[in-house]
């Protein structure tokens, strides 16, 4: 309110001023205002009024400024923000909304497409090589085979469970099996769900008719020979030890069947190869069985994965997982003792 007041009678005084100035001198003004004007200043002054108003003028001046500073500053407050106001929703909201956006949106990205086609050929050109690079599924196949057939001797730990075809009752079993050329081979059954839990066995793969077994627990004092059509002996779905350790393995696998690279999986953090196996005919461990998977180490061409499947099932009715496979130089001889 103070600020108001002040600038009313302010405004008021340089009206005033103003319009002295605009009209010039007190003698153009009308003839009744400038009569009075110049009968006051006439008639009324003094010589001491004439001084006072002397040193009055500068301070006049000074207040007239003031004024107009204030005048501007009012101007300035009042008028010139809108000014800006409406630049900054028109002018700049317009280029940068219109103009930027449609170049960002069609050149930009037409010229981004040219190079993803060009990105296209160096990624088939990439393909090719590796198809090139990658081995086939049967020089694959025939490299394991060979390999497991040569050497030495072989040191495994096997985890080994089965589905009965039919039935579907399911056994586990948890092994060490070590091999020693032509065909010798020792089991040490560490784990079985059928209660052949410590039991070891010696026999010769793909000769003779019999296993020599000694029984874990209180009877392992008792070393005896059981036929390898034992039901002891055999697998869930029958078949005998001969037909599905390493060696009897490779003998199937030689004759009539192909294979061919599926993919890759993992086992106990170790990257495998997977061969998908069928039989050119049927299959010679069980007509039911319509592929095979073998897992093996592409590096050192060691067998850690055998699963079978039947037509109708996506599972594995049959899985051999050797958690550990070993080709080691020589094996001690009371290995291959009971």
């Amino acid at each position: 309110m103070q600020s108001k007041a002040k600038l009313g009678w302010k405004t008021m005084l340089v009206a005033g001023l103003l319009l002295t100035t605009a009209c010039g001198k007190v003698d153009d003004l009308p003839s009744d205002v400038s009569d009075a004007l110049k009968s006051n200043v006439d008639t009324s002054s003094s010589s001491k009024t004439n001084d006072e108003l002397a040193a009055a003028i500068p301070k006049i001046l000074v207040g007239l400024e003031e004024i107009k500073q204030e005048i501007k500053g009012l101007q300035t407050a009042n008028i010139a923000p809108v000014k800006p106001a409406t630049g900054t929703t028109t002018k700049p909201s317009t280029s940068t909304t219109t103009k930027p956006t449609t170049g960002s949106t069609t050149k930009p990205t037409t010229g981004t497409t040219k190079p993803a086609t060009g990105t296209t050929k160096p990624t088939t050109g990439t393909t090719k090589p590796a198809d090139d690079a990658a081995p086939s599924g049967t020089e694959e196949f025939k490299k394991l085979l060979d390999k497991i057939s040569s050497v030495p001797f072989v040191q495994a730990s096997v985890e080994k469970t089965e589905r009965h075809i039919t039935q579907g009752r399911v056994t586990s079993v948890k092994l060490n099996m070590y091999s020693k050329q032509p065909n010798l081979i020792k089991v040490d059954v560490t784990y079985s769900s059928t209660g052949a839990t410590g039991a070891k066995i010696i026999y010769n793969s793909g000769d003779g008719a019999k296993a020599k077994v000694r029984p874990g627990g209180g009877m392992s004092f008792i070393t005896t020979e059981l036929p390898k059509t034992d039901d002891r002996l055999t697998s869930t779905n029958a078949y005998k030890l001969d037909d599905i350790d390493l060696f009897g393995v490779v003998r199937r696998f030689k004759t009539g069947y192909t294979a061919e690279l599926a993919g890759k999986t993992t086992l106990n953090g170790t990257e495998l190869y997977i061969l998908k196996v069928k039989a050119s005919g049927t299959n010679s461990l069980d007509s039911r069985i319509d592929y095979e998977y073998i897992g093996y180490e592409p590096g050192t061409l060691k067998m850690r994965l055998w699963e079978a499947y039947t037509a109708d099932n996506k599972e594995p009715f049959f899985r051999m997982a050797l958690t550990k496979m070993e080709y080691p130089a020589s094996l001690a001889d009371s290995t291959f003792k009971l």
